[in-house]
């Protein structure tokens, strides 16, 4: 098989898939809403460039998407909720044409889309609001397109753009500086040669281009770091210790196992993995076969994947698969930036186990989603159900923290919630609201199993009115705001 070029064909795919997607995983569509993603919406709702250019409570997590949805809010009117998905969906598009830039074969082209608008179950992150990975990894995709153009093919206006589009990813998530260093080192000897002929008279605009953005950048991230929630938690310490970097090994092995034997959340999962598992064999057998772009994204994802592993953050948060995102789309792309030379020798062992991967990702996020569904899992919230919510006019929540910003997704303007005082908070300004209403709805749900005749948060009594009911899948009990509590 020849080279392909991306022709209207690969556009009206891309964009097939991507609406699909949209009407299955984004907010207004999406049946497991959380105050994580609504963290988000409201965000864009109301952004502050001064406060708001980290994810609130956290010092990473740059705040591309609820920036630029805010802007777009304001300009044409859209809700939060809906500015948020199209800017989402919009840079999703943009990262999978990206990322299409190195894979010069159609059926990897269009394998690639659908592994990434319709990912494995535990991968659904990439597609949420409220995670870095889809725009992280767009940013990171058309940093290395600039990079490509201006270090290996000598298109010196491309070193600016390399600039910027990495500062952007590395402000979006701190683990794109492992990206950049692997691949400062994997291309060295020509990226010291384009330096060698860039530094140069010939090129002072370039380089005065690429030295203001270096500053800009500099002073963008130390900005946004300076303003931000320090999170001790994540900053204590990088690596586990013996025992926590046992533990996480301990559970890759427990997932692993479990998807071997047909034991995990979906069968589905089990197909993808032993198509994903022959693909590597494939390649690893051939690895003299290998260079370029296909070995440095197979290589971030061995070294991504080990590191990740061996970072007292995983451990002390469930080892949970999400943080692997970053690392198992550069897998994606590896097995997808095929040559067509390599191709050629395997085309249909290599095309059958892509096709069964990426048709099993297809099922194993669709099939985990009907299963939530059809039992009516406490878990399912969907836009509709937070709708409901009367808002004729402005109200006042506390609850539990997936039972709190969650609420005010669709009428952030009216409805005004946040967790309770021994929840995790993520910001003050819903909490000095609230106390100032004469009148709060604690929600019950999660929290409460039986409605107290009064209770203290944040330092204020309430009293129960007696006034106990129920709106779609929230348990709301009415309370007086008696104001600060004796002590």
């Amino acid at each position: 098989m020849t080279e392909s070029r991306v022709t209207h064909l690969d556009w009206f795919w891309l964009l097939t898939i991507a609406v699909l997607s949209f009407f299955v995983s984004a907010p207004p569509f999406y049946p497991f809403l959380n105050s994580d993603i609504a963290v988000h919406v409201l965000m864009s709702h109301d952004f502050s460039f001064q406060n708001d250019m980290y994810y609130w409570s956290q010092d990473r997590l740059g705040s591309f998407v609820p920036m630029v949805a805010y802007l777009i809010k304001a300009l044409s009117g859209f809700p939060a909720v809906w500015a948020v998905s199209v800017v989402k969906w919009l840079l999703l598009v943009f990262g999978a044409a990206c990322f299409w830039y190195f894979m010069p074969l159609r059926l990897f082209r269009w394998a690639f889309s659908v592994l990434w608008f319709f990912p494995i179950y535990e991968l659904r992150f990439l597609l949420l609001p409220g995670h870095p990975y889809g725009e992280q990894l767009a940013f990171l995709a058309l940093s290395f397109i600039c990079f490509d153009r201006a270090v290996l093919r000598s298109r010196f206006w491309f070193f600016p753009a390399f600039i910027a589009s990495a500062v952007i990813s590395i402000w979006i998530s701190d683990f794109s500086l492992f990206f950049f260093l692997l691949l400062s080192l994997f291309y060295s000897k020509p990226l010291l040669r384009f330096l060698y002929s860039f530094f140069s008279w010939n090129h002072r605009i370039k380089i005065l281009a690429s030295t203001i953005i270096s500053l800009l950048g500099l002073v963008l991230l130390l900005y946004a770091k300076l303003h931000s929630v320090r999170d001790p938690s994540y900053t204590l310490q990088m690596f586990a210790s013996l025992d926590q970097f046992l533990h996480s090994l301990d559970l890759l092995w427990f997932y692993t196992r479990n998807v071997i034997f047909f034991q995990s959340i979906s069968f589905w999962n089990s197909f993808a993995f032993f198509s994903a598992f022959g693909l590597s064999f494939l390649f690893l057998v051939n690895y003299r076969s290998l260079g370029g772009w296909q070995a440095y994204f197979l290589l971030s994802f061995l070294l991504g994947f080990t590191f990740i592993s061996s970072l007292r953050w995983l451990s002390i948060n469930y080892v949970m698969l999400k943080y692997f995102i970053p690392t198992f789309y550069a897998l994606w792309a590896g097995f997808c930036a095929i040559s067509p030379a390599l191709f050629s020798r395997y085309k249909i062992i290599l095309s059958t186990l892509l096709i069964i991967l990426s048709l099993s990702s297809v099922f194993s996020l669709l099939h985990v989603y009907s299963l939530y569904v059809q039992d009516q899992d406490p878990v399912c919230i969907s836009l509709d159900d937070v709708q409901t919510i009367e808002h004729s006019h402005k109200r006042f929540f506390i609850g539990e923290y997936w039972h709190s910003y969650v609420l005010s997704i669709a009428h952030p303007d009216e409805v005004v919630s946040t967790p309770h005082d021994r929840d995790f908070l993520r910001h003050n300004a819903p909490v000095l609201a609230t106390l100032r209403s004469d009148t709060i709805i604690l929600v019950a749900n999660n929290w409460l199993n039986t409605v107290p005749d009064s209770i203290v948060q944040y330092n204020h009594l309430l009293v129960s009115t007696g006034n106990v009911w129920k709106e779609g899948k929230f348990e709301f009990a009415e309370f007086l705001n008696v104001g600060k509590a004796n002590h």
